[in-house]
C-alpha cells in the first residue's frame, strides 16, 4: 500500500475511475465532474490542486482532493456547499 501525491487529475491511476464511479452514485459533490469543476474555478492564484491518493497494487481505495501553496504547504479543498 503506498501513499501519493498527483498534480493533475491526468496523473490519476486508472483504477481512480472505478472509484468515481461508486462516488457519483452518492453524491454529486463526490463526482470526478464536480472536483475537476471546483479546482478549475475555486483555487487562488497562489495555490494549484493536489490528488493525495492510497493505493494498493492495481486499486485506488482513497482520494483526498487537496491545494497546495507554491511553498508546498497542503490545505483541504473548501467549497460553499
Amino acid at each position: 500500500m503506498q501513499f501519493a501525491l498527483f498534480s493533475s487529475w491526468q496523473q490519476l491511476p486508472a483504477s481512480a475511475d472505478a472509484l468515481f464511479a461508486q462516488a457519483d452514485k452518492e453524491s454529486i459533490f463526490l463526482s470526478r465532474i464536480w472536483l475537476e469543476n471546483l479546482f478549475t474555478t475555486s483555487l487562488e492564484a497562489s495555490k494549484r490542486p493536489c490528488l493525495a491518493a492510497v493505493i494498493d497494487g492495481p486499486q485506488t481505495l482513497a482520494l483526498l482532493p487537496l491545494k497546495q501553496s507554491y511553498d508546498s504547504h497542503l490545505d483541504t479543498l473548501r467549497h460553499l456547499y
